[in-house]
């Protein structure tokens, strides 16, 4: 680029090789304070992250589930979908490793275990929010934690097609209890868009990062299923499979490489125009 104008290093690339983990993308700023007439250029003022779906793993492990891309429009009410409406992103919803009950955080990662206190959890440790599927197939009641524990027994956990999830009593196998992971919605409102159909639908950009592949937010999450505008069949959860990050690490290691190559090249422009300047004040001002 021309003299001066460029920016620094461009941090490692963070979420890659983590499961459904968001890359950042770099805000530029333009840099307040010149220097003569040479522009300062520009610095990494913000880092946020890009929501696009990542590419999805076929494991084959029957407790990965995986969020295939957004909510399927198709399968949208017409008042949430069309020209105008933003995309609508889900995304599973956990009960963060070490919090108090009723602490919600949210995460694409679906590569689910059971952990030591028989709790369905995230392979980061989450608790994984479930909620109760009643006799209709509908879910009911309030998001929570599933444990696998009931009492002294033990039940077995089977996931089914669509990323239901069932209990399973191995001493009375035709007993069994149904439940949904707990979906979040949220709103990509980044692009330009009409008249928004559902304004109370938190942004993802409200979206912040809490280490690894796990967000927050303030304020009320949106419930698939639990809110009529986005029913349980546009969600659209593949089984034995997990999201992979979306770094390409290829493109983000040539990008850095690029901005690094760009820094250099401005550095040593700024070091001539201040030998230059040297000169000017110490060696011309003698003849």
């Amino acid at each position: 680029g021309p003299a001066g104008v460029g920016a620094g290093p461009i941090p490692a690339p963070a979420g890659a090789g983590t499961g459904g983990g968001r890359g950042p993308t770099g805000a530029q700023a333009p840099t307040p304070v010149g220097i003569g007439s040479t522009y300062a250029g520009v610095y990494i003022h913000e880092i946020v992250p890009r929501f696009e779906p990542g590419p999805i793993v076929a494991t084959g492990r029957p407790l990965d589930l995986a969020l295939v891309a957004d909510l399927d429009p198709t399968a949208l009410p017409e008042g949430v979908r069309g020209p105008g409406a933003p995309r609508w992103i889900p995304f599973f919803a956990v009960q963060p490793a070490g919090s108090p009950a009723g602490t919600v955080a949210y995460t694409r990662d679906g590569r689910l275990t059971i952990d030591p206190e028989g709790y369905l959890a995230t392979s980061a440790g989450d608790r994984l929010l479930v909620v109760d599927e009643g006799p209709d197939g509908l879910p009911i009641g309030a998001p929570h934690p599933l444990s696998v524990r009931f009492g002294a027994a033990v039940y077995d956990v089977r996931v089914e097609e669509g990323g239901r999830i069932r209990l399973v009593d191995p001493a009375a196998p035709a007993f069994s209890l149904a439940y949904r992971p707990a979906v979040a919605v949220f709103a990509d409102r980044r692009l330009p868009a009409g008249n928004d159909p559902a304004p109370d639908v938190p942004a993802v950009t409200g979206l912040v990062k809490d280490g690894g592949n796990r967000f927050r937010m303030g304020g009320a999450p949106v419930w698939a299923g639990l809110d009529g505008r986005f029913p349980l069949g546009a969600v659209r959860i593949e089984r034995g499979a997990f999201e992979a990050a979306n770094v390409d690490l290829a493109r983000a290691m040539t990008e850095a490489m690029a901005a690094y190559r760009y820094f250099e090249a401005n550095q040593r422009a700024l070091l001539a125009a201040d030998g230059t300047l040297n000169r000017l004040i110490n060696e011309v001002g003698k003849v």
